[in-house]
C-alpha cells in the first residue's frame, strides 16, 4: 500500500519545484485518500504497475474534483443570494439574527461553531461577518479549483505522451474530456486566477502533442475563444491574454503571427507591456517565427516602455543564437542598434548580456567579439560598459567550455588593448575598476599557463574553511612561480576572500581569509573611547594579522559604513570598492612585526603588486610598529581619503614611508610592454596630517543591592519558585511553538540591516497573488502583520508590544496564530539581534525551508559589532541547516557561502546584473520607490517556486502594501507662494541607506547656485535608546547631507544636538585653511568655498542675488526692472518694492529675514 501511495504521489507533483513541494503536503496526502475512495466507490480496479493507465485514472478523479468543487461554489452563492433577499425582508433585529445563523449553518457551519456564532451574536457577528465568511468558503474552493487545474495539466501532458496498449492519442485525449472541462472553466465569472489555471492547463497538454493534431484536435469555438483573449487588451485580465498568446503559439501559428503583429504594433499603457513582453519571448523561443522577425522588429524597435525593448534584445539574442537565423543579416543590424544606440541603459545592458547565447554559433563569435571592442570603447554609462566587460568574460569562458579555444583566445586578444584603454582613461572610477578586474580574468583564460594553474589552485582552496590553511606542492611553486601565482590567486580572491602564500619549515601553504589576534593598538583604543554601548561578551582587543609574504586580498569583504572600530577595509562608493591596492594600516603593522629579518611583503591586485620593505635593522622596525599602534586611527583616516578632501591622495603611503617602510607599487604591463596604471592609483604613491584626537577617559561603575525584611531562606524559597515557574513555562511556550510549525507548510525568513521589512511585504504581495494562505509579521516602522486566507486579500493588522519594545515571545504568539489560522505560509521578519536569541527562533523554533538576507550593512554595533565583518558573522546564525539561503549581500558574501557550505544550505547570491536591470517603467508601477535589490530577491525566491518573473515584479507592484516609513515622493502641495514636496525615507536608519535614498532621489545634484529656486530640510527623528545611531546621524549631517535646514523631532534632542557639535568640532579640528598646513597649490580660499558649497552657505553676492531674483519671480514681481544687487544691498528698498506689489506682510518678513540670514 505505502508503494501504491508513492506512486500516486508521484503523479500529483509532476512539473513541481521542491518549494512548492513543501506547499503542497497536506493537499497531496489529501488527495491520495481521495483517489483511494474515488477508486473504491467507481469500483475501479487500479493496476499500479500500468503507468499510463492509472495517469488516466488520476485525470478522471481530478476532473470530478473539479466539477465537485465548481458545484460547492454554486450552491454556496445561490445561498449567499438567498440570504441576502430574506435579510432585507427581516425587519427585527431578532429576526435578522436568526437569519444570520441559518445562513452561517448553510455555508458549513457546524453545531459547535453555531454554538459559538449565538453567542458572538452579541459582540460582533453579524450580516457583514457572515458574508464575509462566506466570501472566504467560496476563495478557498477557488484555490481548491487552481490547485487542482496545475497538477491536472501535468497529468494529462504526461497522460499523452504515454503509449498506451489500446488507445492512440486523438483517443487518449478524447477520455481525458480535458476541453469540455476548460471550456466550462474559460466562461468562469468569478477570481480571474482560476482562468489563468485553466489556459495553463490546457496549454500543457497541447504542447505534447504532434504538431499536426495540435490544429485539428480543439473545436473551433475554443480556438476563437483563445484567438479572442489573445487580441483583445480590455475584455480579459492580462495574464489570460498571455496565457492564450501562449497557447495560440501552439495550436494556431498563423493566428498567432497576426495577433502579435496586432499587440505589438498597437502599443498601449500600463499593463500591456507584460503582454507584449511575453509575446516577444514567444516570438524568440519558437524557431517557426523567427522568419517573421525581419518585417516585425523594424515597427517595433522603438517601443516606448524599457521594459518591453529588453524583451526584444532577448528575443533577438535567441533567434541569432538559433541555427534558423544565425546569419540573418537584418536580425543582426536590429540587435547592434540596441545594443549600440537605444536611449536607455537598461536596454543597452540587456542586449549585451543577450550576445552570451550568440557565442555557441561559430560564425557569430567574430561578429560578436567586433561589437563588445566597439561597446568598449565608446559606451559611456557604467552599467552598460559593466554589462560589456562581463559578457565578454563570460563569452570567453563559454568558448573554453566547449572546447573551442582558438576562438577564446583570438576573442580575447581583441578586446585586451580596449579594455585596458578603460582601464586608463574611463571616465568613472568603477568602469576602471571593474574593467581591470574583467582583464585579469580574460588574462587568466586566454593564458593556458595560468588557466591549468587556475585550475589547480581551485582545487586547492575550495573547500577550504576561512581561517584555515593547505599546503601548497613545492611542484606548483617551481613550475610557475610566484608572480603566476599571485596573479591567479588575485583572479580567484576577486570575489571570495583573500588568499596568503606562506613558506615554513616544512614547505608552502595557502590560508585563506584572514586570521585575528591580539593587537595592542585596538587594546589602547578601546581604553581611550570608553563607550555604553559596546558589544558585551567579545573580545575587543583583536586585529588582523596577515601572515606570509605574498598576499591576494579580497576585492569586497569590506565595511559599506564605518564603524568605530579603525583599520577596517572602507568601501569608497567613488571606486566601489575599498582599494585593495593601498596597504591596510594592520598589514603595514605585520610587516613590521615580522621576526627575525624582515622581508620584503608583496600584495597582488588587479591594479598591479604593492610591495612593502621594512627597516632591516630590527629596532628601527620595532620603532616604527610602535608608531604605527600609538597612531593607529590616524593611519587609518589617512588611508580612506575620499574625493573632495582638502589634503591629497599620496599623504598615507607619505607618512608610512616616513616610519622607515619603502612602498613601492608596479603596474602590470599591457601588450605593448607599457604600463598599463590608472594615474587614479598611482595618486596614492608620493599631505597635511589629519589631528588625531585621544580621549583618556574610562568609568568603572558598580552595582549592588541589598534585601530587606525577609529572610536569605524566604527570598531563597521565593526566588526559587519563581525561576522554577520561569524555566517551566518557557519550555512549555517552546513547545507550542515547535508544534506551531510543524503544521505550517511553508516558512520563509528574512533578515538584514536594511529593506528586510520591505522585502517581507513583497513576499506577502507575491504569495497573495498565487493565492496561498499566509501570515507575515512584518514589523517595519510599525510593529503589525499581514494576512490572506486563500485566494483572499492581504490585510494589514497592528501588533501590540508592551513598552514598545520587540521580544522573541512576539514571534511564539504569532507562529501560533498562523497555526490557528490554518495558514500554509508563515512569512517572518527577524528581529532578534543578539546571536543566542536568533539560534532560538532559527535553529529550535522556526527552521525556515527558505531564508532571505538582505545586505549586512554595519548596524547595532553594540549587539552585533563592533567591526564590519562582526555583522555577517551574526547573520550566518540566521541560515537554516539543511535548507536553502538567497542573498542579495555583496560585499561579504563570502563569509554566508563559507557558513551556509557548513549548515548544508544552498546559497544563490543576487547581484547587480539582477538589480540593476530591472527596467525604470516596472520601478514605476511601484507605489513608492522599492529598492530594485529587494525586488531582484523576491524574483529570485519566485523562481525557486517555478514562477514567472514577469508575473512576479507585476503583482508585487500592484499588490504590495507599503510600510510607513518607505522612501516615497510625495506629491507637492502649495502653500503660501511656495511649493513644498515631502519625501519619506524613515526606514533608513544607517549612514549607506540614507545616502543612497539621498543619491537616489538627486539630492546630491541639486546644487544651490544652478537650483537657486530649491531649498534642502531635513526631518530627523531621533531615540533615545539608539546611541550609536545617534552619533552615527550626527556625523552625516555635519559631513554628508548637503541641506539648509536640519529638523530634530523625537526623543533625546539635546543629546542628539551634543552629538552633533562634537562632529562638528571633529570636522573642524580636521579641516585646516592656512596656507603651511596645506599642500602646494592649495588655496585656502578654494578649500572654503568647497566646504562652503558642500553646506550649501553661499559665498558671493551672485548666490544671494540668483536667491532673491528667485523669490521675487514666485511672488510674480517682474525682476527686469529691478537692480537685484541693490535690493541685496539695500533691505529697506526691497521691503519697500514687496510692500508697493502688496505682498502679505508675513511674507514680506520671512523674505527680508532669510536674504539677511543669507549675508
Amino acid at each position: 500500500m505505502k508503494a501504491d501511495r508513492a506512486e500516486l504521489k508521484k503523479l500529483l507533483i509532476l512539473g513541481r519545484k521542491p518549494l512548492m513541494l513543501r506547499l503542497n503536503e497536506k493537499e497531496d496526502r489529501k488527495l491520495i485518500d481521495g483517489f483511494v475512495e474515488y477508486s473504491k466507490t467507481a469500483g475501479i480496479n487500479i493496476d499500479f504497475r500500468d503507468r499510463g493507465d492509472l495517469l488516466l485514472n488520476m485525470a478522471d478523479f481530478l476532473t470530478v474534483r473539479i466539477n465537485h468543487e465548481l458545484e460547492v461554489i454554486r450552491e454556496l452563492l445561490n445561498a449567499q443570494a438567498d440570504f441576502t433577499r430574506r435579510i432585507h425582508k427581516s425587519p427585527t433585529q431578532i429576526e435578522q439574527q436568526e437569519q444570520v445563523l441559518e445562513f452561517a449553518a448553510r455555508i458549513g457551519a457546524d453545531k459547535k461553531q453555531l454554538k459559538k456564532d449565538r453567542q458572538a451574536l452579541k459582540r460582533w457577528f453579524g450580516v457583514d461577518t457572515v458574508l464575509e465568511r462566506c466570501k472566504k468558503r467560496v476563495a478557498e474552493h477557488e484555490y481548491a479549483i487552481a490547485d487542482k487545474l496545475e497538477r491536472l495539466g501535468h497529468i494529462s501532458a504526461e497522460a499523452l505522451s504515454q503509449d498506451h496498449r489500446s488507445l492512440n492519442r486523438e483517443q487518449c485525449w478524447e477520455r481525458i474530456k480535458l476541453e469540455e472541462l476548460i471550456r466550462k472553466l474559460l466562461m468562469y465569472s468569478g477570481d480571474h486566477r482560476v482562468k489563468i489555471e485553466a489556459f495553463k492547463c490546457l496549454s500543457l497538454a497541447v504542447k505534447v502533442l504532434p504538431k499536426q493534431n495540435r490544429n485539428t484536435i480543439l473545436r473551433e469555438s475554443t480556438v476563437t475563444f483563445i484567438y479572442r483573449a489573445a487580441m483583445a487588451s480590455q475584455a480579459h485580465h492580462v495574464w489570460i491574454q498571455c496565457e492564450a498568446l501562449t497557447l495560440l503559439a501552439e495550436i494556431a501559428p498563423e493566428s498567432f503571427l497576426l495577433a502579435l503583429h496586432h499587440r505589438l504594433t498597437n502599443p498601449e499603457k500600463d499593463d500591456d507591456i507584460f503582454v507584449r513582453r511575453r509575446a516577444l519571448r514567444l516570438l524568440g523561443v519558437h524557431a517557426d517565427f523567427h522568419q517573421a522577425a525581419e518585417d516585425l522588429i523594424p515597427q517595433i524597435i522603438n517601443d516606448p516602455s524599457i521594459y518591453v525593448r529588453q524583451g526584444i534584445a532577448e528575443a533577438l539574442g535567441m533567434m541569432l543564437a538559433s541555427e534558423s537565423a544565425a546569419e540573418d543579416y537584418k536580425l543582426w543590424q536590429w540587435y547592434t542598434q540596441l545594443v549600440t544606440s537605444d536611449k536607455s541603459a537598461q536596454v543597452r545592458a540587456a542586449a549585451l548580456f543577450a550576445a552570451r547565447r550568440m557565442v555557441a554559433s561559430e560564425s557569430l563569435v567574430i561578429r560578436v567579439s567586433d561589437l563588445l571592442s566597439e561597446v568598449i570603447q565608446k559606451e559611456r554609462d557604467v552599467l552598460a560598459l559593466k554589462a560589456a566587460l562581463t559578457t565578454a568574460v563570460d563569452a570567453i569562458e563559454l568558448l573554453y567550455a566547449d572546447n573551442l579555444d582558438d576562438h577564446a583566445a583570438e576573442f580575447g586578444t581583441q578586446l585586451l588593448p580596449v579594455i585596458t584603454a578603460v582601464h586608463q582613461d574611463g571616465d568613472s572610477l568603477v568602469s576602471r575598476r571593474y574593467a581591470a578586474l574583467m582583464r585579469e580574468r580574460i588574462i587568466t583564460a586566454i593564458t593556458p599557463e595560468s588557466r591549468t594553474l587556475k585550475l589547480k589552485l581551485q582545487q586547492i582552496v575550495d573547500n577550504l574553511s576561512p581561517g584555515k590553511s593547505r599546503r601548497l606542492p613545492r611542484a606548483i611553486i617551481k613550475q610557475y612561480g610566484k608572480q603566476t601565482i599571485g596573479r591567479v590567486l588575485a583572479v580567484l580572491s576577486q570575489y571570495n576572500f583573500g588568499f596568503s602564500v606562506v613558506r615554513t619549515i616544512f614547505g608552502w601553504k595557502i590560508i585563506k581569509g584572514e586570521t585575528f589576534g591580539f593587537r595592542l593598538w585596538r587594546f589602547l583604543f578601546e581604553l581611550k573611547t570608553p563607550s555604553p554601548d559596546k558589544r558585551q561578551g567579545l573580545s575587543h582587543t583583536i586585529g588582523r594579522r596577515f601572515k606570509g609574504h605574498l598576499r591576494t586580498p579580497s576585492t569586497i569583504l569590506s565595511e559599506l559604513t564605518k564603524t568605530k572600530v579603525p583599520g577596517e577595509p572602507l568601501y569608497m562608493g567613488s571606486e566601489s570598492g575599498w582599494r585593495p591596492y593601498l596597504p591596510l594600516v594592520d598589514e603595514a603593522l605585520s610587516c613590521l612585526l615580522q621576526p627575525f629579518r624582515g622581508k620584503h611583503v608583496t600584495i597582488v591586485t588587479a591594479e598591479g603588486t604593492t610591495t612593502m620593505k621594512p627597516p632591516s635593522f630590527p629596532p628601527a622596525r620595532w620603532l616604527a610598529a610602535l608608531k604605527l599602534t600609538l597612531k593607529f586611527s590616524h593611519y587609518t583616516d589617512l588611508r580612506n581619503w575620499r574625493e573632495g578632501s582638502n589634503s591629497k591622495p599620496e599623504i598615507y603611503i607619505k607618512e608610512l614611508r616616513k616610519t622607515g617602510l619603502k612602498i613601492h607599487f608596479s603596474p602590470y604591463q599591457d601588450s605593448s610592454g607599457s604600463p598599463d596604471l590608472d594615474p587614479a592609483v598611482k595618486r596614492f604613491f608620493a599631505i597635511p596630517l589629519i589631528p588625531y584626537d585621544v580621549n583618556w577617559v574610562y568609568r568603572i561603575r558598580d552595582y549592588f543591592f541589598s534585601v530587606y525584611e525577609n529572610t536569605l531562606s524566604d527570598l531563597a524559597i521565593f526566588a526559587g519558585a519563581l525561576l522554577l515557574f520561569f524555566v517551566v513555562s518557557r519550555l512549555v511556550m517552546s513547545r507550542i511553538a515547535i508544534r506551531s510549525r510543524r503544521k505550517i507548510e511553508l516558512v520563509v525568513g528574512g533578515w538584514g540591516t536594511r529593506g528586510k521589512s520591505g522585502t517581507e511585504r513583497l513576499k506577502a504581495a507575491l504569495f497573495e497573488a498565487i493565492g496561498s494562505s499566509q501570515v507575515s509579521k512584518s514589523t517595519g516602522c510599525e510593529a503589525m502583520f499581514l494576512y490572506a486566507y486563500p485566494f483572499g486579500k492581504t490585510r494589514e493588522m497592528f501588533l501590540f508590544r508592551p513598552y514598545d519594545k520587540a521580544t522573541i515571545w512576539e514571534q511564539y504568539d504569532l507562529v501560533k496564530l498562523a497555526s490557528k489560522l490554518s495558514s500554509r505560509i508563515f512569512l517572518w521578519e527577524c528581529m532578534a539581534l543578539t546571536p543566542t536569541y536568533v539560534r532560538i527562533l532559527q535553529h529550535q523554533w522556526m527552521r525556515d525551508d527558505y531564508a532571505t538576507i538582505t545586505n549586512t550593512y554595519p548596524d547595532h554595533e553594540d549587539i552585533q559589532g563592533p567591526a564590519g565583518y562582526n555583522i555577517p558573522l551574526v547573520m550566518t546564525e540566521f541560515i537554516p541547516r539543511n535548507g536553502n539561503l538567497i542573498t542579495t549581500e555583496e560585499q561579504m558574501l563570502p563569509i554566508l557561502s563559507a557558513a551556509s557550505a557548513r549548515s548544508n544550505t544552498s546559497i544563490k547570491g543576487i547581484g547587480w546584473q539582477q538589480a540593476e536591470l530591472i527596467a525604470q517603467d516596472v520601478l514605476e508601477r511601484f507605489p513608492y520607490e522599492e529598492h530594485p535589490y529587494n525586488i531582484a530577491l523576491v524574483v529570485a525566491l519566485a523562481e525557486e517556486m517555478g514562477i514567472d518573473p514577469d508575473f512576479t515584479v507585476k503583482e508585487m507592484a500592484d499588490r504590495v502594501i507599503a510600510d510607513i516609513g518607505v522612501l516615497k515622493a510625495f506629491p507637492p502641495s502649495h502653500v503660501r507662494g511656495r511649493t513644498l514636496q515631502f519625501i519619506n525615507g524613515m526606514s533608513a536608519n544607517e549612514r549607506f541607506g540614507t545616502l543612497s535614498n539621498w543619491r537616489r532621489m538627486e539630492f546630491d545634484r541639486l546644487d544651490p547656485m544652478n537650483h537657486p529656486e530649491t531649498i534642502i530640510s531635513t526631518l530627523i527623528n531621533n531615540r533615545a535608546d539608539r546611541i550609536s545611531r545617534s552619533q552615527m546621524f550626527a556625523k552625516i549631517v555635519v559631513e554628508d547631507l548637503a541641506a539648509d535646514y536640519h529638523f530634530l523631532i523625537g526623543s533625546n534632542l539635546e543629546g542628539m544636538m551634543g552629538y552633533i557639535l562634537d562632529a562638528l568640532d571633529g570636522f573642524l579640528e580636521k579641516l585646516r585653511l592656512s596656507t603651511s598646513s596645506n599642500s602646494p597649490g592649495e588655496e585656502p580660499a578654494a578649500i572654503f568655498q568647497q566646504v562652503a558649497k558642500r553646506q550649501r552657505v553661499p559665498t558671493d553676492r551672485v548666490e544671494i542675488c540668483s536667491r532673491l531674483e528667485t523669490m521675487l519671480v514666485n511672488l510674480s514681481i517682474t525682476v527686469e526692472d529691478v537692480e537685484i544687487d541693490t535690493l541685496v544691498g539695500k533691505i529697506s528698498e526691497l521691503e519697500n518694492l514687496l510692500e508697493a506689489h502688496q505682498i502679505d506682510a508675513a511674507i514680506v518678513e520671512e523674505t527680508i529675514n532669510y536674504i539677511e540670514h543669507l549675508k
